[in-house]
């Protein structure tokens, strides 16, 4: 187990992950289309691309290097979410190309909502493990 630094710190980033994501995936699913044309407009936008994947490795480190927790229970999703988050923003600023294509696949097929969804149920993990299991 760890300490309650640590366990404290995972409860905060657990609250302020899950509302956040829990925002933008009610945002997107309520209004989808607005948002797949958002998402097209912008990974054809290169600077855009590149300063997102900027601002993704960033705060990617930041919760890698400060939540890098491998353990069996839920604040493990907070480290695969850092992780994601780290290596997507590497793939902005690296393969922009792949990126682009890779979300452009994903909005033409139902992996858009499939996505959205699963975002949303960890979320609200997120948010019943930050508020209320602890």
């Amino acid at each position: 187990m760890y300490d309650t630094t640590t366990m404290t710190y995972s409860i905060y980033l657990a609250q302020v992950i899950g509302f956040t994501v829990l925002l933008m995936n009610l945002a997107i699913l309520s209004n989808q289309q607005r948002y797949k044309k958002t998402v097209l407009e912008f990974v054809g936008n290169a600077p855009l691309v590149t300063m997102s994947g900027m601002i993704s490795i960033i705060l990617g480190f930041i919760l890698v290097m400060s939540h890098n927790i491998w353990m069996y229970g839920w604040p493990v999703v907070i480290t695969i979410i850092s992780w994601i988050l780290l290596l997507q923003g590497i793939l902005r600023l690296f393969a922009p190309e792949a990126f682009a294509k890779l979300v452009k696949d994903m909005i033409a097929k139902p992996a858009y909502l499939i996505l959205s969804w699963g975002w949303l149920v960890v979320a609200i993990y997120l948010i019943w493990a930050g508020f209320i299991l602890n």
